[in-house]
């Protein structure tokens, strides 16, 4: 994984400036980028513009009394950073974690988190006409944005937004 995460953090660093704007974009109809990763054999995203970095995981704190889903605190260069377990977050079986479990640092409103997922895809260009409203029925609507078809896959964009909010990390 420590190869796939530089090689990822080497592809965010290429794609991050064209990802500047991206809500402007979206506004327009122009392809917007998202760092696509998997938990639970489900595919989720988060904006290119939201993403940080990718790396393996590392030793972690315990966070007595968190939020659900927060699995402990680590310190990503001197900033002391919550991890939270996307799959306790979403409700939904958590893969054993190993030194090759991948943690996305997510950004929002100056604050930082580091996601524990199960596996990092890539970074994707979705247009438009890929990009489809979440039903209200869906139990996690709230947390996404939108969905989209890759492949052969359904893709749940998750809202930066709310994913902070719901761990009360911005009010």
């Amino acid at each position: 994984m420590s190869g796939r995460a530089n090689d990822l953090n080497v592809h965010l660093g290429k794609e991050k400036s064209a990802a500047l704007g991206s809500e402007e974009q979206a506004a327009r109809g122009a392809n917007v980028q998202y760092v696509v990763f998997s938990v639970a054999d489900q595919h989720f995203g988060l904006r290119l513009e939201h993403v940080l970095e990718v790396q393996p995981i590392v030793g972690m704190s315990a966070a007595t009394g968190a939020a659900t889903g927060v699995i402990g605190i680590v310190d990503l260069r001197g900033e002391i950073v919550p991890a939270v377990d996307l799959a306790v977050l979403l409700g939904v079986p958590s893969a054993e974690k190993t030194l090759d479990t991948p943690m996305v640092f997510a950004t929002f409103c100056g604050e930082v988190i580091a996601l524990v997922v199960d596996a990092v895809e890539d970074v994707f260009d979705l247009s438009a006409a890929q990009v489809r409203e979440v039903p209200h029925s869906y139990p996690l609507s709230a947390l996404m944005e939108s969905v989209a078809r890759l492949d052969k896959n359904l893709v749940y964009m998750l809202s930066a937004e709310q994913l902070f909010r719901c761990l009360s990390v911005v009010a």
